[in-house]
């Protein structure tokens, strides 16, 4: 999935994306401080068409070229 800003059509990061168009609040995304550091890249994998749910895949490689990383769900539930 790729998104866009609307103005420039310069790519959106997943970061970006996932606070401007799916509304994860920010103190949500920077929350896994650690998880990010180990595992650096985010990749939306999908989302639902309300937005109230987005699939992100976060991976990297270790030094012998495997990769490895994990996956996370933010989803809106009651509400927030």
């Amino acid at each position: 999935m790729t998104f866009v800003y609307t103005e420039s059509g310069e790519v959106c990061s997943p970061q970006e994306t996932l606070f401007h168009y799916f509304g994860v609040p920010l103190h949500i995304l920077v929350e896994p401080s650690e998880w990010y550091s180990y595992h650096r890249k985010p990749m939306i994998i999908e989302g639902s068409e309300d937005r109230s749910r987005v699939l992100v895949r976060f991976g990297t490689m270790n030094w012998s070229g495997e990769s490895f990383g994990g996956t996370c769900l933010y989803a809106y539930r009651d509400g927030h």
